[in-house]
This record gives structure tokens, C-alpha cells and sequence, in this order.
């Protein structure tokens, strides 16, 4: 009878003793989310953390609640970001060291929210896809770009992922997004940009032929890249005088444009000296 006790008790008595399960962790994720300096949830998430197993995740859950206690705790680190509970990327997606996990769970907690919790998220998230982007690493700026702008749905994720599109060569990628954007309300100056940078991504897609008409309406609501891009077209075609005009109106708009610049000088190197670069 001992024996038979002891063997129906058995899987009680191990979950008791094993700590926080695969039930557990929804709960402290929760926990982590909404710890921010509250004295009460800071204790709770201490008492759930000692019965926690060691691993990635509970090094994860106590970055969070080592720095809602004024600490200073290092980033964790993570080869492979392993299968997530609900609401653990928001978490893993803050505590995580750079890396492909990091760029994984940001895509994921973008995703998967919370909306009253996404700040911290949205800015590392930001961050790491500007990383990427000066790094020209096109997929995963491109990863990120795509789930910064699910998540914030405007101007500037639009205009980063449509950038990072081209820059990938995806030019009907590019020239979607950008078109989606300009249905929307928009300010006369971000308007201008987007019609500009919709009309490089014509150029890209298909040359002059589908871009000449948003290069030429760009040009008429003050965009200095579209004057840019005639300039070095009209330049490439022998037309000396009117590249001086577009070059010259651009650096009017904006001196710090250095393509402007450099199309200006060109255009005034006399036309009987032959180029060598």
C-alpha cells in the first residue's frame, strides 16, 4: 500500500520540487512587463524567480528584475532564441546581447505586442535595424524595417522600409510601400520626399521612361533629389546647360546636398576637356 502511495504521489511531489514549468512562465513574463519599480511586483517576480530553473530564461527574467531594482545587470547572451511563450519576446527582446537572437526576438515582440509596452522595444528595435543598414547587411535590415513598420505604421518606418527594399534591389517592394504611404495624410514636405523617393525607386525599376514623370513632378514641389537625378541624366545626355539649372536650383534648396555639389562642379568642367573619371 506504501508503495502504491508513494508511486501516485510521485508526479505531485515532482512538479512541486522541479520550480517554474512551461505554466509558470507566461506568469512572470507578465511579471517582467509590468515590473517597472513597483515594490509589490518586484517582490512577486523575486519569490517566482528562486523556484525558476536555470537557463536562458530565468537569466532573462532576472535582467529585468535586477534593473527594476536600480541595477546594472549585463546583457544576456543567446546563441539560438528558443521557442517563446506568450510574452517572452518582449522580454527576451530587451535583455538579449546583439545578435541574430536579439534581431529574432525583436522581430517577434514587434509583432506580438504589447501596444502600452512597445517604446523600449520600438527604439532597440530602431536601433539595430540602423546598425544593419550602415553595415549593409540587406536582410536583416530588411527583416527589421518590415516588422517596425507593422508595428508603427508610419512616415518614418514606411520611408526606412522602402529604403532598405531598394537598397536590396526589391524595387516593386519598395515602390508598394511607398505608394500605400502616399494614400495617406501626409504633410506637403514628407509628400515631397515620398514622391522623390518614389520616382528613384521608378528609375531603379525600370529607367528614365517609368520615372520622368515622378522625377518631373518631384521637381516641381521643391524635391532636391529629383533635380539631382535629372541633373546627372541631362549631364549623361550632353545637356550641359540644364544640368547647371537643376544643380544649381538644388544647392539652392539645400547647400549641405553633396550630390548636388558634385553635379554642379561637374557641370561646370568645360566641355572640350575630356574626362578621365
Amino acid at each position: 500500500m506504501g508503495l502504491n502511495l508513494t508511486f501516485c504521489l510521485a508526479p505531485l511531489l515532482s512538479a512541486l520540487t522541479q520550480g517554474a514549468g512551461g505554466d509558470e512562465w507566461p506568469r512572470i513574463w507578465s511579471l517582467c512587463q509590468a515590473v517597472r519599480g513597483d515594490a509589490a511586483v518586484i517582490s512577486r517576480l523575486s519569490e517566482c524567480l528562486e523556484d525558476a530553473d536555470s537557463g536562458v530564461r530565468e537569466e532573462v527574467a532576472s535582467f529585468h528584475l535586477l534593473r527594476a531594482q536600480g541595477g546594472h545587470p549585463e546583457l544576456v547572451n543567446c546563441v539560438s532564441l528558443p521557442s517563446l511563450e506568450e510574452g517572452a519576446a518582449w522580454a527576451f527582446s530587451l535583455a538579449l546581447s546583439p545578435g541574430e537572437a536579439l534581431d529574432a526576438a525583436l522581430c517577434l515582440a514587434l509583432d506580438e505586442g504589447p501596444p502600452d509596452a512597445m517604446a523600449p522595444v520600438l527604439k532597440r528595435g530602431y536601433e539595430r535595424f540602423m546598425l544593419h543598414s550602415s553595415a549593409a547587411s540587406g536582410a536583416q535590415a530588411v527583416s527589421l524595417a518590415e516588422a517596425l513598420h507593422r508595428r508603427a505604421r508610419a512616415v518614418w518606418s514606411g520611408m526606412n522600409l522602402a529604403i532598405s527594399r531598394t537598397r536590396a534591389g526589391d524595387y516593386v517592394g519598395a515602390s508598394e510601400t511607398l505608394s500605400e504611404l502616399l494614400k495617406g495624410e501626409l504633410s506637403d514636405a514628407d509628400l515631397a520626399v515620398m514622391r522623390s523617393r518614389l520616382s528613384l525607386v521608378y528609375f531603379g525599376r525600370g529607367g528614365l521612361v517609368m520615372a520622368r514623370g515622378h522625377l518631373g513632378a518631384g521637381l516641381t514641389q521643391g524635391s532636391g533629389d529629383s533635380g539631382i537625378v535629372l541633373g546627372l541624366i541631362a549631364i549623361e545626355g550632353g545637356h550641359w546647360g540644364r544640368s547647371r539649372v537643376l544643380f544649381r536650383s538644388a544647392l539652392a534648396r539645400d547647400p549641405r546636398q553633396a550630390w548636388a555639389g558634385r553635379g554642379w562642379g561637374l557641370s561646370m568642367v568645360p566641355r572640350t576637356q575630356r574626362l578621365t573619371n
